[in-house]
């Protein structure tokens, strides 16, 4: 959280809260924000049985949204374009051969600045 300095493994891609706004956190008050946050949408699921009240601001955060995508699953890998997720939390892509397919579990790997994460 508050961390300045990073091993030479990771010094080139990680941060921290400090680093990103000139602040001290508490690592307490992160966590309990983060439960309180997590708690409400969870009440809100469990409501609507749905994720569409936060599907718009998850997709606009969504680091893989329109761009190129792995996907591994127990059977195959291939790759598609990522376009968001629906209203239960699954993952649009569009595959090569331009079909749209929804991504309910598995390993996504996101071809990002580093390669794949």
């Amino acid at each position: 959280i508050n961390t300045t300095s990073f091993s030479e493994e990771i010094k080139d891609k990680a941060t921290s809260l400090y680093l990103e706004s000139g602040e001290n956190y508490h690592r307490e008050e992160i966590v309990e924000s983060i439960l309180q946050n997590f708690k409400k949408d969870y009440d809100r699921f469990v409501e609507t049985q749905d994720l569409l009240f936060l599907q718009e601001e998850y997709n606009g955060m969504l680091i893989n949204c329109g761009k190129e995508v792995i996907i591994q699953e127990p059977e195959k890998k291939y790759t598609a374009m990522a376009y968001g997720i629906n209203e239960i939390g699954e993952l649009i892509v569009e595959t090569e051969d331009g079909r749209t397919e929804t991504i309910y579990a598995g390993e996504v790997s996101v071809r990002g600045l580093y390669g794949y994460v």
